[in-house]
């Protein structure tokens, strides 16, 4: 148990272990990211994305070297968030994208232009940090759709990074 800080309100301090616990899922255990792979962060200018960038810039210290941020408009570019965060200086190649990943031609565009240099890495995972909402009351909820709200937005496959014309 930690002590909540005295910043923080407590729906704040609630909030914090979920939302990083997403991450790891979804970045540790889903996609099984390792040192030397590229990392994709879908909604890195929210919540979840904030905290996914958190953690994709520790894998970065512990060696991934290529990050692609995605947001579906031009706020992950400009958010203040962000910039400090990628202020902090790294040897990652970092690369900030507008689209919506939810659509063929969206995901078509990211893959299309992610790539690092000629001997670039695989994606080894997405993190999409969107959210699900399941309208209604707690009564008429059941276990399935609790567990397709709180499950990590994570795809795990070995994909060759794609080559831009």
């Amino acid at each position: 148990m930690v002590r909540m800080p005295a910043h923080l309100t407590f729906v704040e301090a609630a909030s914090t272990p979920t939302v990083f616990i997403t991450v790891d899922a979804a970045l540790s255990h889903a996609a099984g990211c390792i040192p030397g792979e590229r990392v994709l962060v879908h909604g890195a200018a929210g919540g979840v994305g904030l905290a996914a960038l958190q953690m994709a810039k520790a894998l970065v210290a512990q060696a991934v070297r290529h990050m692609q941020l995605v947001g579906r408009t031009a706020h992950v570019a400009t958010s203040a968030n962000v910039t400090a965060l990628l202020s902090c200086g790294s040897a990652a190649a970092v690369t900030l994208s507008m689209a919506d990943l939810g659509t063929t031609e969206g995901a078509a565009d990211v893959f299309a232009c992610c790539q690092a240099g000629k001997n670039s890495a695989s994606l080894q995972g997405i993190m999409h940090a969107g959210g699900t909402l399941a309208d209604g009351t707690l009564a008429n909820q059941t276990m399935q759709g609790i567990r397709d709200v709180f499950a990590a937005k994570g795809w795990r496959g070995r994909m060759p990074a794609p080559q831009c014309a």
